[in-house]
């Protein structure tokens, strides 16, 4: 036996060893395909909602994607234990297979980092995101408006004394990257980031539930072989949960800033925009989402969830810019056995894009999706 739970003694060594993961199925039904690739009608993207008359009506997919696998060890030093965990899932966006044979998909990296005391480096959730607050939906894409990225980062934990509170304060160094919209509506992803994105974080965990403030900085940047630019741009969230009858719960989250951009619903606002003489306007977002989850029985569950995130779009955005993005949801679930789950959920999605301001037009859109599957083992320690 490890020196941890599930864990195993490496032949000749102090480090112990883990691993495990869980298999999932989606039966997914999607009154409007998102778009022609089957990435995206597996996965709820707020921003690729299809708008009216664009793709395709009343499609059916299947989809084991979500499938993980994670390994971990944990090694004892005199400075305090050394851990590494990696996850993988199959997301990745170029899969060899096709639907007609094989139906192969190639795994993608989700996390690979490592601990020692209050030390974290490698890739996992960011820092200014509250994993603990996102609702439990079988739609790993939802709901609108929640702050959700991975990406490379060092981060210092140190926990706080605040009577018979747990709390901690968080400082990290994160993965720059800017996103921004070309003067021709092109999406340009610079990679000409030279400041990380800074992230502090406070974390309460009172007897009612958890608690968390986050607050960033960003320098967002843009270059081409003529001109250059820079700006300065910050955000900041608070969310949390809230237990309320049993094991029932409240969760919400709230951001906003001039640099919430790719950190929300899947990068459905661009972090900022370029004019003509190559002059950077970031874009004000707000962004949040409520839930409530009610449990009938100690096998049965239900969690309803919505979700909304908005631009402040300066006059220079293009009309193909998102406005709005918002999706609504409620679930069943049930666990008949330890490490099993059977649920079905419905989703309705919706988004705004921007018309010609001069006739003030806009464009909506409605998405409808209904999923089933096993949602396999419990969450790993990474998405608790």
């Amino acid at each position: 036996m490890g020196d941890a739970k599930g864990t195993f003694k490496f032949p000749g060594t102090d480090t112990s060893l883990g691993f495990g993961g869980y298999v999932k199925l989606d039966a997914i039904y999607n009154s409007a395909s998102a778009r022609s690739d089957r990435f995206t009608d597996q996965l709820y993207f707020p921003g690729l909602v299809p708008l009216k008359g664009e793709g395709q009506r009343n499609k059916l997919a299947f989809s084991p994607r979500e499938t993980r696998l994670w390994f971990k060890s944990l090694t004892p030093t005199r400075w305090g234990d050394l851990n590494t965990y990696v996850e993988l899932d199959f997301y990745a966006f170029q899969s060899p297979g096709n639907q007609v044979v094989s139906n192969s998909y190639a795994p993608r990296m989700r996390h690979a980092f490592g601990t020692l005391g209050p030390f974290l480096a490698g890739q996992t959730w960011s820092t200014f995101m509250h994993v603990g607050a996102l609702p439990e939906l079988l739609d790993f894409g939802a709901p609108a408006g929640r702050v959700f990225i991975r990406q490379p980062l060092l981060r210092w934990t140190q926990p706080l004394a605040l009577g018979d509170m747990e709390a901690d304060i968080q400082l990290a160094l994160e993965q720059p990257e800017s996103v921004l919209t070309a003067p021709d509506g092109e999406t340009l992803e610079m990679d000409n980031d030279r400041v990380p994105d800074t992230v502090v974080r406070l974390n309460l965990n009172p007897s009612w539930g958890a608690l968390s403030l986050a607050g960033m900085m960003r320098q967002i940047r843009y270059s081409d072989h003529s001109a250059s630019s820079q700006a300065w741009g910050g955000a900041f969230s608070i969310s949390g949960k809230v237990r309320t009858f049993g094991f029932d719960h409240f969760s919400f989250q709230a951001s906003y800033g001039n640099a919430l951009g790719r950190y929300t619903s899947f990068s459905a606002f661009n972090d900022g925009l370029v004019d003509a003489q190559g002059s950077l306007r970031l874009v004000n977002v707000f962004a949040g989402f409520a839930a409530y989850q009610h449990w009938w029985s100690p096998t049965w569950r239900s969690s309803v969830a919505y979700g909304y995130a908005f631009a402040d779009n300066p006059a220079l955005a293009p009309d193909t810019a998102n406005d709005w993005v918002q999706s609504a949801h409620v679930n069943l679930l049930w666990s008949p056995f330890i490490q099993t789950t059977f649920g079905l959920e419905y989703m309705y999605a919706t988004r705004r894009v921007l018309a010609p301001r001069q006739n003030l037009w806009v464009t909506e859109s409605a998405f409808c999706k209904t999923m089933a599957g096993d949602s396999g083992a419990p969450r790993p320690i990474s998405e608790k």
